[in-house]
Order: C-alpha cells, then sequence, then structure tokens
C-alpha cells in the first residue's frame, strides 16, 4: 500500500539523510509522471536530481523500481546512472517510511545507453520487419575493413584518391543516412538539390565566399554514395549492423509495430532520458515512437551540444514538446501550444562546481 500522500521532497531528503534540494530541484524531483524537460548546465547536480526523482516516484507508489528506464550516452554515465539510483533505492527500503511498498531488491531499473536500449530492440523484435535475429553487431574496425575492401575494389573512380580517406568518408556518410534516416536515393536527392542551390548563390556577384568550399564537399558525398550503397548490400547479404543500423532499424520497430510500443510504454511508465540536447533525429523519433505523453524526463544543454557531426542538435531541445507531447493536445495555438502549457521546462541553473 502506498503512503497516503508522497513526502515532499525536502522531507524525503531528511528521511534518506540525504543533501536538501535546491527549489529549483524540488520542482523537477516532484513533477508528476508527465512529460518534462529539464535544462541542466554543467556541474548543476543534474544526476543526483535525477536519482531523486527516481527516489520520489516509488516512495509515492506511483512506479516500481523495475518499470523506470534510464538511457544515456556513455557506458561511465550509465555506470554513474545506475549507481546513484541503486543506492538512493537501497536507502529507500531500509528508511521504515510509512506505507513504503517492498521494494524488490532484485527488481531494479532498466539503465543503457541509447545505443544498447536500440540494440535490445532490434535483438528483441527485429524479426517482426524481416530481420535476421542472428545479424551480427560489427566493430568499428570490422566496418572499417569492410569500407577500406569496398573502396580498393571499386573499378569506378572515387572523388576520394586516398584509399583510407575514402573508407572514413564512407563510413561517416553511412552513419549520417541512418542518424537521419535517409536512404541512398533520398540523400542522392537532397545532396543534389542542396548543392545546385550553394552553386547557384555562389554565381551571386559578391556571394562566392559566402559559400566557399561547399559545392565540392557536397560534390564529394554525392561521389561517395554509390561506395555508401555497395557497403549497405554487403552487410545486407552477410548479415551484419553496425550502430547506425542498430538506431535506424530500432525506429523502424518502434514506428511501424504498435504492438512493440504498447508493451515498453507499459513496461517503463517512467523514463530518464539523459543528455538529450545529443540525441539524433532517429534517437528522437525512437523514443517519441515509443514513450510519447507518458512520464518522460529529458534533461539536456544546449551548451553541451558534441555530437553534430553525426546527426545530433541543441534543436532537440526545442522539439521536446512536439514529439513528447501527448498526441490528443488541441486547443488555441495548435499541439504546440498545447503541449508546452503541460510540459513544463525546469531550469537547473546553479553550478556546485563553480560556484560563481
Amino acid at each position: 500500500m502506498s503512503p497516503a500522500a508522497p513526502p515532499s521532497p525536502e522531507r524525503l531528503a531528511e528521511i534518506l539523510g540525504m543533501p536538501l534540494p535546491t527549489p529549483e530541484q524540488a520542482r523537477i524531483i516532484a513533477h508528476p509522471l508527465a512529460p518534462l524537460l529539464v535544462v541542466a548546465g554543467a556541474g548543476s547536480g543534474k544526476t543526483a536530481t535525477m536519482s531523486q526523482r527516481v527516489v520520489h516516484l516509488v516512495a509515492g507508489g506511483q512506479v516500481r523500481p523495475d518499470q523506470i528506464l534510464g538511457l544515456t550516452f556513455t557506458r561511465k554515465a550509465t555506470a554513474e546512472l545506475e549507481q546513484r539510483v541503486r543506492t538512493r533505492l537501497a536507502q529507500l527500503a531500509v528508511s521504515g517510511l510509512p506505507g513504503l511498498p517492498e521494494l524488490d531488491e532484485e527488481a531494479g531499473p532498466t539503465i543503457a545507453t541509447y545505443n544498447a536500449f536500440a540494440g535490445s530492440l532490434v535483438r528483441d523484435h527485429g524479426l517482426r520487419l524481416g530481420i535476421d535475429p542472428d545479424s551480427t553487431l560489427i566493430t568499428e574496425a570490422r566496418a572499417w575493413q569492410i569500407a577500406t575492401r569496398i573502396v580498393e575494389e571499386r573499378t569506378e573512380p572515387l572523388p576520394l584518391d586516398r584509399p583510407g580517406v575514402a573508407a572514413s568518408a564512407l563510413l561517416a556518410l553511412d552513419g549520417a543516412l541512418s542518424e537521419n534516416l535517409l536512404t541512398v536515393d533520398e540523400a542522392a536527392e537532397q545532396l543534389g538539390e542542396l548543392a545546385a542551390l550553394m552553386e547557384g548563390i555562389g554565381a551571386v556577384r559578391g556571394c562566392k565566399s559566402l559559400v566557399k568550399g561547399a559545392p565540392e564537399a557536397l560534390s564529394t558525398r554525392l561521389g561517395m554514395l554509390e561506395a555508401v550503397a555497395a557497403y549497405r548490400d554487403h552487410k545486407r547479404r552477410h548479415a551484419l549492423l553496425d550502430f547506425g543500423d542498430q538506431i535506424a532499424l530500432g525506429c523502424r520497430i518502434a514506428e511501424e509495430v504498435p504492438e512493440v510500443a504498447q508493451s515498453l510504454r507499459a513496461q517503463h511508465p517512467a523514463v530518464l532520458l539523459d543528455e538529450f540536447q545529443d540525441t539524433s533525429v532517429a534517437q528522437t523519433r525512437l523514443l517519441a515512437a515509443l514513450f510519447r505523453g507518458s512520464g518522460v524526463t529529458a534533461v539536456g544543454d544546449p551548451n553541451q551540444a558534441i555530437y553534430g557531426w553525426r546527426g545530433a542538435s541543441a534543436g532537440a531541445l526545442d522539439t521536446f514538446h512536439e514529439h513528447f507531447g501527448p498526441d490528443d493536445a488541441d486547443g488555441a495555438g495548435g499541439a504546440g501550444g498545447a503541449c508546452r502549457s503541460r510540459a513544463p521546462v525546469l531550469p537547473l541553473s546553479t553550478a556546485w562546481r563553480n560556484d560563481r
């Protein structure tokens, strides 16, 4: 049986012997099980705040520990978040809080990287889309070997002469297409249009310097697309996947197999998305297809975006409400306006590493 009323974040901190949260932290910790965007600067205590939010949700009987999903980018960040959450839940289990549901130490939260989560989707449900369940995830080194062989065995010239440089460009372009959910044909069309636009701007008197190098770079990418198509064909014929494939295929499963989305939404009513500013188009669409309108807490900082080279954009923060707001949001100003009224943007503005 859950408590008659969940303790306040401040009271819960006292019970567990934790530092009292700031008013900003308390608002985030106590937010209902509904979409929430947190803008948190470097050193602002976001991991501590997220772990205390988990404890607050569990203490209030809103979720069980095994219903919590936390995603971040690196194994190091995953380990830190998991350790914090498990420590706080262990403290809660022995706190003697009245009415606290019995906590199963073995059934803890699921904390993983974004790639690992997408990989589990492909592994568990890929057969629904005709994906070989025995497909092999290749390492970066193996991908490099395949790309280099494709480049060296081509009879038609490529815009990049050195095999190593061409192989690197091939892999980068293939990854960019996967992260942006583009086929080779779609990329060829869009790159061609963009190249023509850049050339047109460069032909205008006084504007050539504005697009310096852009037409050439776009032309190089266009010239590499045939090699990208050969690389993708090789992976398909040999049942191979790389990390970009996992994200793209995971997105297809999430968007095209409704029962998977329904099952995961029921399994994980509370979701924490760390470093949200670094999510790519494919990652954002994957997660939105699964958890739109549910208890998603996304944490990000536009000043710490570091994955722009592979399709991520701090603009993901601006589209949070569009992607994760309830589907049935209507009213004045359209869905976007309604979603914004339901999903606040809360800051963590105190930098504890540097009080100035």
